[in-house]
């Protein structure tokens, strides 16, 4: 009686381990979206992340050690990754080619005197080189 008792409590504690091993890649993508801003988290978790992590979990399901090794893997990618995805969300977008860039002058370099040697700066250079 007591060995039948003892099968029955293993096989029910397997069972709760197997259960809780099953949602540890949920768990760690759900940490992973919490390090996104609230509106990124419904387009990036629910749009993005959470399909990727069921299409692996039941492509090896019936291999659970595989599905818990492969689901963890992504969990953890995701965890990692998820503060610079945050930070690249909110860089703002590339100049497009025909704008000029905020810092650059507009006109050539000639204009500004950028570039262009004084007479007296030339007689200056030529002595050196001669001496």
């Amino acid at each position: 009686m007591g060995g039948l008792f003892a099968a029955a409590i293993g096989d029910m504690a397997s069972e709760e381990v197997r259960d809780r091993l099953d949602h540890l890649p949920h768990v760690i993508l759900r940490l992973a979206a919490l390090r996104l801003d609230a509106t990124e988290r419904v387009a990036i978790y629910d749009d993005e992340w959470l399909p990727e992590l069921i299409y692996i979990l039941q492509g090896d399901e019936a291999r659970p050690v595989t599905r818990l090794y492969h689901g963890t893997r992504l969990g953890v990618r995701h965890l990692v990754a998820a503060r610079r995805i945050a930070r690249d969300l909110h860089r703002p977008a590339p100049l497009a080619d025909d704008q000029p860039h905020p810092f650059q002058a507009v006109g050539s370099t000639e204009q500004f005197g950028i570039g262009r040697q004084s007479a007296a700066g030339k007689a200056r250079a030529d002595r050196a080189v001669k001496t």
